[in-house]
């Protein structure tokens, strides 16, 4: 009987969330060198279940849910100030380098924190997330005019009645997962964010250009892009940006991958394969 429960408590102490000062829950699953996940905008860290089920055989897997995010409080979070407070929580709370993984918004957050401290990384991957946003729809945008576009769009956001939000997120995630079951799932986490704090989130990842920040960013980067031709974006579309987005990037390996924008929920095995070679080629 004692070591039953010796070996429940060891269990209880791989899938355990912090409780900290941190604008963001942080679950844990597994053994091994640490892996940091951060979804995409709106998204619960359960986005990300399919894959961590899969790597906590080996690895012990940091899942990230942002405040005001999935249904999580607000508590005066300031996006802004995230990529620092992950920083930190690298810093006390991981005792070995973590390979940062995101996806989406948490690939963009990715590129920040790398860039800012790469030397506290083993490695990143990000999946289908460019360091300039606004750049995929016209090259030669300045930041000024970004900044424009993106509080624009913040302020529509905010102003938008909860309903007709709802109805456009719902068109939106139509044209980014394949799954029936995912779209509502996506949808689910979305409608039950904060839209301030998702507004705020937005405006922040379209109005910043990171491509000089990517310069410093140490570790080899695995970049797995998205493609599909139902879509609108075949690989040639997503092809072309390449230079323009990661042309200063010193270290990386691109992959281009046929699905939807939320191939980590329609597709996990595929990026458990690229991101398993990948982690076991890095030093």
């Amino acid at each position: 009987m004692r070591k039953f429960i010796l070996a429940l408590l060891s269990f209880f102490n791989t899938v355990c969330s912090f409780s900290t000062e941190y604008h963001f829950q942080v679950d844990i699953k597994g053994k091994g060198d640490p892996l940091l996940f951060i979804p995409g905008i709106g998204c619960s860290g359960e986005a990300w279940n399919s894959i961590t089920d899969l790597l906590s055989e080996k690895y012990c897997c940091y899942v990230v849910t942002l405040n005001g995010f999935a249904g999580r409080s607000s508590n005066e979070i300031e996006v802004a100030k995230i990529p620092e407070e992950i920083i930190t929580f690298i810093k006390k709370e991981i005792k070995k380098k973590p390979v940062l993984i995101g996806h989406s918004f948490g690939g963009f957050l990715a590129y920040a924190i790398a860039a800012e401290a790469g030397d506290l990384l083993k490695g990143v991957v990000v999946v289908d997330s460019y360091p300039f946003y606004l750049a995929n729809l016209s090259s030669s945008i300045t930041v000024a005019q970004a900044k424009v576009q993106a509080d624009k769009v913040r302020k529509d956001v905010v102003g938008m009645p909860d309903s007709l939000f709802i109805k456009q997120q719902a068109s939106l995630v139509g044209l980014q997962s394949a799954s029936n079951e995912n779209k509502l799932k996506i949808l689910n986490w979305v409608s039950k964010s904060d839209k301030i704090v998702y507004a705020e989130a937005l405006e922040y990842m379209l109005s910043q250009d990171l491509r000089e920040k990517i310069k410093a960013i140490k570790p080899e980067i695995l970049i797995i892009l998205c493609y599909s031709a139902i879509t609108g974006m075949p690989q040639e579309k997503i092809a072309a940006n390449v230079s323009v987005q990661f042309g200063n990037l010193p270290k990386h390996n691109i992959q281009f991958i046929e699905g939807m924008h939320f191939i980590i929920l329609d597709e996990p095995a595929k990026i458990v394969t690229l991101t398993s070679e990948y982690l076991k080629n890095i030093k």
